[in-house]
């Protein structure tokens, strides 16, 4: 699997309800790299995402000192990079 392409200038839209859905299993994806090419303000489209997923995310940012938004969007949930860990 590829990584994810980092956008710039996609705003974050409000906070809906969590529409989780299963997917089969992928190997594993290099997200601190990802993450440490991340702006603030960036984000990327991750098409297909479990709570899983979005849960290693969210544990590998912080695990970086990177702070991260998330929201669900037509195609996937889309993560932001919202700052960093004082």
């Amino acid at each position: 699997m590829n990584l994810p392409e980092i956008e710039k200038g996609i705003p974050i839209p409000p906070k809906r309800s969590n529409e989780g859905k299963r997917r089969p299993h992928q190997k594993r994806i290099p997200w601190g790299e990802l993450l440490r090419e991340m702006d603030i303000g960036d984000s990327f489209l991750l098409r297909d995402a479990t709570g899983a997923d979005q849960s290693k995310l969210q544990t590998t940012a912080r695990h970086h000192g990177i702070r991260l938004a998330s929201r669900q969007v037509r195609g996937g949930v889309r993560f932001w990079r919202v700052g960093h860990d004082s």
